[in-house]
């Protein structure tokens, strides 16, 4: 069940980005996304699919690692995984503000960047694309983002969270 991932915001999200950068490919990993790419495959746009059922999770890394960029389109997420994935691997993110998002866009602008509309996304994409390979230059200072994630903290507000929802039971 993909409704959370917003499948129809990607799709949006990279048609728009066409217009702005015309010669892209999307690389989908996953499970159970032959029909997002054939959506995406008839917007016009290259896409590949990496089947999680087919492709084993050790493969995972180097397929991060060809990525330009990492597109989160999710209305709703506790890590999301792919963000720590993609930023160990020294690749950039945009994404919506879901999860940890908002915090290592926070600490490092540059190389996570925050949209809630596809059009924002989109637009948050381009500089991404354009600065491509001054982006690969920082692969080692992307992924010390994710060398010192501390659940510690995600723990303190996931509480906090459980004891604001009790009293509101209450």
């Amino acid at each position: 069940d993909h409704w959370r991932k917003r499948p129809e915001f990607l799709v949006e999200t990279v048609a728009r980005f066409r217009t702005l950068c015309p010669d892209f490919r999307v690389l989908l990993i996953g499970k159970e996304l032959d029909a997002l790419q054939s959506q995406v495959l008839g917007a016009g746009i290259d896409c590949v699919l990496y089947d999680r059922g087919v492709t084993p999770i050790g493969e995972y890394p180097s397929l991060y690692k060809e990525l330009d960029c990492l597109l989160i389109t999710s209305c709703t997420e506790a890590g999301p995984l792919p963000l720590f994935e993609a930023l160990a691997t020294g690749v950039p993110v945009v994404a919506t503000p879901v999860g940890w998002v908002p915090h290592f866009a926070a600490v490092d602008p540059s190389v996570v960047r925050l949209g809630e509309t596809p059009e924002h996304l989109a637009k948050q994409l381009e500089p991404m694309w354009r600065d491509a390979e001054r982006l690969f230059e920082l692969r080692a200072r992307i992924a010390a983002l994710a060398e010192h994630p501390r659940l510690d903290s995600w723990f303190a507000e996931t509480l906090q969270l459980c004891a604001a929802l009790d009293l509101r039971g209450r």
